[in-house]
């Protein structure tokens, strides 16, 4: 299913690295060694017991365990898709997504061996309770919960008035918390407010539990909530301004029976993985060598222990998308070109001072992103200058695809907008 997650980030993520203090470490190669041989994920496998954490690195698994060790796994289930949002549980098992041309999947390894749930929509930010209990997010618009294996799906649709609703985890035993976006009628751009809401399984009620505020120029965004050994749960906020040119503000909270509170700042582009003995797991994105990273914060700073996205996701191709709507073909160099009719629209990002950063912003967004200049696309970029574009299909609605693009990445909302691309007979730059 075309995926229209709105976990991510755009920005190069170099800075969360050089935060970390890791920049360096996270961009060596030997970093991520090769997952060729590892052991299949199957039902016999580690992963099928369960894990702190757990990570997609292309077709393969990657498991933290309680010592911070990362392991990687094959994908072994039928043809994969895209693997992407993949979360793990001690004595629970394991489950990720395969993004598949039509209805997605979830797969599952517990100690019944490994298993396909067929989904009806988009699936988003599985999750795993006590007793192999499972739970995600359908279209960003309900939650379903599986109490077992084996048992009813239930759907629980996002509370009455709000836009989305996605990132379910289980707290206290089988209670759910999950993060809904809600409805604002004073906002005019397209991330408004996130406050974490907690589900009543019995009765199907919502209820808020933070509080956070937005406005018509204000935004607040809630990212990658994990909940540690002692209940706590940990989650990442993002605040900016939507007329603002700066980079949004990362921080970290965290929600405990006192409520929610601020603990610090962090580098952008900084996410959570998960929560290993007591020591929080980040996700950050390294430009350098263009994957997720894993660091594991220990007496001594946080740490490199290995590679993969956990609910962030990938850059490989959309397996919804017909590979004929995009002409867009990668360049040895790593850029993109295509071939753009006169008077296509196209969302673009930016503009960038050089070819190299807009390259990087469009291999991040992934799928049929490119790289266009003034040269090809005269009335979307100045001239010197470079966006990174997403052509938009002629039975597609662009206003719908920019809210979605926007979504994804709050952090663009400022700086993306709908324009004409292209130029008869010539290439993008």
């Amino acid at each position: 299913m075309r995926p229209r997650t709105i976990l991510s980030s755009l920005s190069i993520a170099v800075v969360g690295l050089a935060g970390l203090g890791l920049s360096g470490a996270a961009s060596n190669p030997s970093a991520c060694p090769s997952l060729e041989g590892a052991e299949p994920a199957d039902g016999t496998s580690p992963p099928a017991e369960g894990a702190p954490a757990a990570a997609i690195r292309g077709e393969s698994l990657v498991v933290v365990d309680t010592a911070g060790r990362a392991r990687g796994y094959r994908h072994i289930d039928g043809s994969a898709g895209l693997l992407r949002h993949a979360a793990s549980r001690p004595g629970s098992g394991t489950v990720y997504v395969d993004d598949l041309r039509g209805a997605d999947q979830l797969v599952v390894l517990g100690e019944g061996g490994i298993e396909r749930v067929t989904a009806a929509g988009e699936v988003t930010h599985p999750t795993l309770g006590p007793g192999g209990a499972l739970a995600w997010a359908e279209d960003l618009e309900r939650l379903r919960l599986r109490p077992r294996r084996g048992a009813a799906v239930r759907t629980f649709e996002a509370p009455q008035g709000t836009r989305a609703v996605f990132s379910p985890v289980f707290v206290r035993g089988e209670a759910l918390l999950a993060v809904v976006e809600e409805a604002m009628d004073t906002v005019t751009h397209d991330t408004g407010l996130d406050n974490l809401f907690r589900l009543d399984r019995g009765t199907g009620r919502w209820s808020r539990v933070t509080r956070f505020r937005a406005g018509s120029d204000r935004w607040s965004a809630i990212r990658t909530p994990v909940v540690g050994r002692d209940g706590t749960v940990w989650f990442v906020r993002v605040t900016g301004r939507a007329s603002a040119t700066r980079r949004p503000a990362f921080e970290l909270w965290r929600l405990g029976s006192d409520g929610a509170a601020r603990v610090r700042p962090l580098p952008t582009d900084t996410f959570l993985s998960g929560a290993v003995d007591g020591r929080l797991l980040w996700n950050v994105f390294d430009a350098g060598s263009g994957g997720w990273r894993l660091f594991l914060d220990g007496p001594e700073g946080s740490r490199l222990v290995g590679c993969g996205a956990t609910m962030t996701d990938p850059t490989g191709p959309d397996p919804d998308l017909d590979p004929a709507r995009s002409a867009a073909r990668r360049l040895d160099g790593g850029e993109t070109a295509e071939q753009v009719a006169e008077g296509l629209l196209g969302i673009v990002v930016g503009d960038f001072g050089t070819r190299e950063e807009a390259s990087a912003v469009a291999e991040r967004i992934g799928t049929v992103a490119l790289v266009a200049g003034h040269g090809s696309s005269p009335a979307a970029v100045g001239p010197d200058r470079y966006v990174a574009a997403v052509p938009v299909a002629s039975d597609s609605d662009p206003e719908v695809e920019l809210e979605g693009l926007r979504r994804r990445f709050p952090e663009y909302v400022e700086s993306s907008w709908i324009a004409v691309l292209g130029k008869p007979g010539e290439e993008a730059e």
